[in-house]
């Protein structure tokens, strides 16, 4: 703690300050990582918000993106992911954007957690690139008329 804080909250807030001013002086991103309050645990809804995070009010105030993770398994085993129709599986991970300063707000980023090599993928992208990548083969092969004479074979298959 520094000297002249008197409390974990002064603490924090300097910290906070002096972390702030130090990215923006040197033009970099800072991560820092914050516990949630219990409150997260105590309502219906258990998506983070923004004012969950402990000792919230300097670093929401001096955090210019934060962003929020959510494991909708835990807090709802039985129920089926809107998008899927299929059951939420303890690899979904949802990236919440709590505060966008330079833009909006309230986006929920679909992710993939693989628990075995603690590695995070995006699966919208990856759902995207598959379909740009099917959409680049179907380009490239022949539009088939019907005609079996005049569609030339795969080279994989000459």
């Amino acid at each position: 703690l520094p000297e002249h804080a008197r409390s974990t909250d002064e603490a924090i807030t300097h910290i906070s300050q002096v972390l702030s001013a130090f990215a923006v002086a040197d033009n970099m991103a800072l991560v820092m990582m914050a516990q949630l309050n219990r409150e997260v645990e105590k309502r219906e809804d258990h998506r983070p918000r923004l004012s969950d995070i402990r000792s919230s009010g300097s670093l929401e105030q001096d955090g210019k993106l934060i962003i929020g993770l959510y494991r909708p398994f835990l807090y709802e085993p039985n129920k089926t992911n809107p998008d899927t129709g299929e059951k939420y599986s303890p690899a979904d991970l949802h990236l919440l954007c709590l505060k966008n300063h330079q833009g909006e707000a309230g986006f929920d980023i679909k992710l993939h957690w693989d628990v075995k090599s603690h590695s995070v993928h995006n699966s919208q992208l990856d759902q995207g690139r598959q379909q740009l990548a099917r959409s680049e083969r179907s380009k490239s092969l022949p539009a088939y008329d019907g005609r079996f004479d005049d569609v030339p074979l795969p080279d994989s298959e000459r």
